[in-house]
This record gives C-alpha cells, sequence and structure tokens, in this order.
C-alpha cells in the first residue's frame, strides 16, 4: 500500500513503477503503481503517447495506478499492456485479471473507458521484442502467477524482480540459500538489478509464505548474477527511512560476506540510472547452487 508522511521523505512511499527509456523506442513501463502518478505528471499530456507496460503481477500494489496515467488516456495513444495470466494453469489472460479489479462498484469505470487504443498480451516464460528492446521473462516464486524481468537494449541491461522469496508457497527452509534457474536466467551479468528485499530476518521468517525476501538474499542473487549493481526495492510500507538504512546496511553486511564487491543502494523515488553500453561484469563467475 502506499504511504506518506515525514518519515518517508527520503525514500518515498509510492507502490511499485520503474520507466525505461531506450535510444527513440517507445517507454517501457514495469509495473503500474501509484509511482505511475508521478511518472505520467513528469510527462505531461504528448500526442500521439506511446508505451508499453510490463506487470509483473496482479496484486493491487502493482497496478492500481493504471487507469490514473493519463498521458496513455488520449484519444490518440497507443499502448501495449503485457504480464501473466491471472490464475496459475488457467488460461484467464492479463486482460481477464485486470477486468476482474477495474470495475464497479470497487472502481468508477471499466478499462473500456479509457481512451485510446490499448491492447492487452499475457505472456509466459519467453522473450519477446519491443523493438530494438528484449525482454525476457520468467516466472518467479511469490503468491499467485508473477513474473521476473530481463531488459536489454542499445548495449546495457536491467533485471526488475520487485516481488520474489525463497520460502513463497510453502516451501521449506532448504529453499532459503538457492538461486532459482530461472531467476539466474533473469540476473546473469546485468547491469543493474532491482531486486525485492521487503522483509527482515524475523518477518521473513514469521512470513515467509508471503513471497517477499530480506536484503541478505537480494545480495546472494546479486552475487550468483554477477550484476554490476543492486537495488533493493518494495520497501516494507510500515518501514521509515531510517528502517530502509538499517535494510541497506544489512545487505552491505551480507554482501562483504559473500564476496559481492558491486554497488548495492536502497531504491529511492525519482532515482535516475544511466547505463553505458556493453560493461563486462565485475564480479568473477559464481559457484552458486540453483535450483
Amino acid at each position: 500500500m502506499p504511504v506518506s508522511g515525514p518519515g518517508v521523505l527520503r525514500y518515498g512511499g509510492s507502490t511499485p513503477c520503474v520507466s525505461i527509456e531506450c535510444g527513440d523506442e517507445p517507454m517501457l513501463i514495469l509495473d503500474a503503481g501509484t509511482g505511475i502518478f508521478n511518472l505520467a505528471k513528469s510527462l505531461g499530456r504528448q500526442p500521439e503517447f506511446r508505451c508499453t507496460i510490463a506487470l509483473t503481477h496482479l496484486h493491487w500494489d502493482h497496478m492500481m495506478g493504471l487507469p490514473f496515467f493519463f498521458p496513455a488516456d488520449q484519444p490518440d495513444a497507443d499502448n501495449l499492456v503485457i504480464g501473466p495470466g491471472s490464475v496459475t494453469g488457467a488460461e484467464a489472460g492479463i486482460r481477464a485479471g485486470l477486468d476482474s479489479v477495474l470495475r464497479p462498484p470497487g472502481f468508477p469505470i471499466t478499462l473500456d473507458g479509457l481512451e485510446g487504443r490499448w491492447r492487452y498480451d499475457t505472456i509466459r516464460d519467453e522473450t519477446i521484442h519491443l523493438g530494438s528492446i528484449a525482454l525476457t521473462a520468467r516466472h518467479v516464486r511469490h503468491r499467485g502467477p508473477t513474473l521476473g524481468f530481463r531488459i536489454e537494449g542499445d548495449g546495457a541491461s536491467v533485471a526488475y524482480i520487485p516481488d520474489h522469496g525463497p520460502g513463497a508457497e510453502g516451501r521449506g527452509h532448504e529453499h532459503d540459500d538457492l538461486v532459482p534457474d530461472a531467476v539466474r536466467d533473469l540476473v546473469n551479468g546485468v547491469d543493474l538489478l532491482i531486486h525485492d528485499a521487503h522483509q527482515d530476518p524475523s518477518q521473513y521468517e514469521r512470513f515467509r509464505h508471503f513471497g517477499h525476501c530480506t536484503p541478505a538474499y537480494a545480495a546472494r542473487v546479486a552475487k550468483a548474477g554477477r550484476v554490476g549493481r543492486l537495488v533493493l526495492f518494495h520497501h516494507d510500507p510500515g518501514r521509515d527511512d531510517d528502517g530502509v538504512d538499517r535494510m541497506l546496511a544489512d545487505a552491505r553486511d551480507a554482501a562483504a560476506e559473500l564476496g559481492f564487491t558491486g554497488p548495492i543502494d536502497a531504491a529511492a523515488e525519482g532515482d535516475v540510472h544511466e547505463l553505458s553500453k556493453a560493461q563486462p561484469p565485475s564480479q568473477p563467475p559464481s559457484q552458486e547452487a540453483v535450483r
């Protein structure tokens, strides 16, 4: 849920939304949480606006901002929304999942009430091409169908895994230090990894089935993937800025023990990361156990 107040002025309190710009390609937006409204204000209304919105999953915090993204809600806009099916093992697609939430009485209009052209494509474990951008999706461990993304373009790469926990959906302690093959596919050698770090160790022990993880596990994923930089993401809304600072310190301590030497930061609203073309990974090859 979004939060506000003096305790979250440095890191912010919006729910997930990350935008990616690559050359002249239409903007790629990862998740449509409440942060998408600040993105909308920064863009303003533009003629013939085009974008792709890639949703990792359909929990409220990742899609509740979609109908408020006003640059896309105008007659000459052309928008593509992609994401996972809404039910594990079923054929219900991304549109059906969104329709089940964005409708009266919970919301005053349906998706058909948005202006412009809107297309909805369900994606699975695959790589798709959005012009010169390659987006690879893999299912990751969370509650319900959830994707992580790897984005490659113009010689740079980003992995985005905002909701991911080794103990999700009843998995035992034997999974806690393992980096799944699907996750390794996404993170291997990327310049920037944006990864879940929602729970401290005591929260994880109590709520491991929620499908989130600790800063130490995020550092373990970064080490296993030999990534260039790690950004901790999906902060607990009950944790203030000082609490996020402590999570960042925990991640850096864990990284030192694991041998990950890349920079680690905590995501803050408005952060900009400029990635240069193809840089060699800064980490030595990892022999991390995988499943």
